[in-house]
C-alpha cells in the first residue's frame, strides 16, 4: 500500500511537470542561451577530476562567435588522424537513480568502454548518461583515446531534475557552440533536462559541426515541438555555408512511421543518408529504427562513406526480457549507429 502511494505521488508529479513544460512551451518561453541555461563537466587530457564550464585548456580554439575556427594549430602540433572521420552514436541505458536498478550500469560501462576502446572512431555522441558513477567510469576508460570529454549538457547541481543524459568524447579539440534544453515534455522524460548541445571541429583542414540529441518520442507534437526547437536553437543560428551538420542522437521518431519520419527530416531541413550495412532497426524490439545520424551538407564537400546499425558487445542481461530476440542486443537497450564520412 505504501509502495503504490509512492507511486502515485511520482505520476502525479511526473504529470504536473508535463503541463508546465507544455503551457511554456505554447507561449514560446523556451530557453537557448548557452551561457545561463546548461553546465558543463568537461574532462582536459589530463586525469584531473575538475568541474568545468569549458573547453579543456589544450582546446586550440578560441571561443570566438565571428569565427568557426580561431587560431589553429600548426600541421606538425596536430595528432595524425585517419583519413576519413568516424562517428559513434549510441543510447548506452544508463538512467538515472532508483529507475531499473538491475540494468548493471557499472558493469555495462566497463564493457562499452572496453568495446570502444577496441574500434577506431573519432568521436562518440552517448545519450541516457544519466548515472553519475558509470558515467565517471565510462569518461576513466575512455579518457586515454578520447581525451577531449564533453558533459552532461543541461546538468544543474540542485535540481529535482536530472541532467540531459548527453556526453560527448573526442579523440580531437571541439568548439562548443551552444545548447537548448527543450521545454516541452511528457510522463518520465519530465524528470530530466532534455536538450541537443552542438560542437564544432576540423577534419583534415575542414570545419564540421556536430549535434547530440535526445528527444521525447510520445505524443507526436512534443516530439515535432523539440525538433523545432533543435533547429531554431542550434542549426539555423549556426549554419554556415561550406561547414556541414552533423545530428545525432535518439530522436525517438520510427522510420516505420512515414508521416513522422518525413516530418522529422522536413523539420530540420536534414538527409537522412543511405544505410549500407544489413541491420534495419535499432531499438531493442528490433521493430524500427528510432536512432539516427542525419546530414545538412551546407554547401560542403562532404560524403558518406558507409553508416550502418551496428552491435557491440554481448549481450548484458542475457536472461532478461530485453535480450528475448535472436540475434542479442549488446550493451544497451539500443543498437549504436556508426557513420563514416569523407571530405573532396
Amino acid at each position: 500500500m505504501k509502495n503504490s502511494f509512492y507511486l502515485i505521488l511520482v505520476l502525479c508529479f511526473c504529470t504536473l511537470l508535463g503541463t508546465i513544460n507544455t503551457l511554456q512551451a505554447a507561449k514560446g518561453a523556451w530557453k537557448s542561451s548557452p551561457s545561463t541555461q546548461h553546465v558543463f563537466d568537461s574532462s582536459p587530457p589530463q586525469k584531473e577530476q575538475q568541474r568545468r564550464t569549458s573547453i579543456p585548456a589544450q582546446n586550440p580554439f578560441k571561443n570566438n562567435p565571428s569565427s568557426h575556427l580561431a587560431d589553429p594549430p600548426s600541421t606538425a602540433d596536430q595528432p595524425a588522424y585517419g583519413e576519413n572521420l568516424k562517428v559513434l552514436s549510441w543510447n548506452i541505458y544508463m538512467l538515472p537513480y532508483f529507475i531499473f536498478r538491475r540494468s548493471r550500469k557499472i558493469q555495462r560501462a566497463r564493457q562499452i568502454a572496453n568495446e570502444i576502446n577496441k574500434m577506431d572512431y573519432d568521436i562518440i555522441v552517448f545519450q541516457e548518461a544519466f548515472k553519475r558513477r558509470p558515467r565517471r567510469v565510462l569518461k576513466r576508460k575512455l579518457a586515454d583515446k578520447f581525451p577531449y570529454q564533453y558533459g552532461p549538457a543541461n546538468k544543474k547541481f540542485i535540481s529535482l531534475k536530472t541532467n540531459s543524459g548527453l556526453v560527448v568524447v573526442s579523440n580531437r579539440p571541439l568548439l562548443e557552440k551552444g545548447s537548448v534544453q527543450y521545454d516541452a515534455c511528457n510522463s518520465w522524460d519530465c524528470f530530466a533536462r532534455k536538450g541537443a548541445v552542438m560542437f564544432e571541429g576540423e577534419h583534415q583542414g575542414h570545419a564540421f559541426q556536430i549535434v547530440g540529441t535526445h528527444t521525447n518520442g510520445n505524443p507526436k507534437e512534443i516530439n515535432r515541438h523539440q525538433f523545432h526547437m533543435l533547429y531554431d536553437g542550434l542549426l539555423a543560428p549556426h549554419y554556415k555555408e561550406g561547414v556541414p551538420q552533423i545530428i545525432v542522437g535518439d530522436m525517438n521518431c520510427s522510420y516505420s512511421k512515414k508521416e513522422d519520419y518525413e516530418a522529422m527530416l522536413r523539420l530540420l531541413k536534414a538527409e537522412d543518408t543511405p544505410l549500407t550495412g544489413e541491420r534495419r532497426y535499432s531499438n531493442w524490439e528490433q521493430s524500427s529504427i528510432i536512432d539516427y545520424i542525419l546530414l545538412r551538407r551546407n554547401g560542403s564537400s562532404i560524403q558518406q562513406v558507409s553508416k550502418s546499425i551496428t552491435l557491440l558487445g554481448p549481450d548484458w542481461n542475457p536472461k532478461g526480457v530485453k535480450n528475448r530476440n535472436l540475434g542479442g542486443i549488446g550493451l544497451s537497450d539500443h543498437y549504436p549507429v556508426e557513420i563514416e564520412v569523407k571530405f573532396e
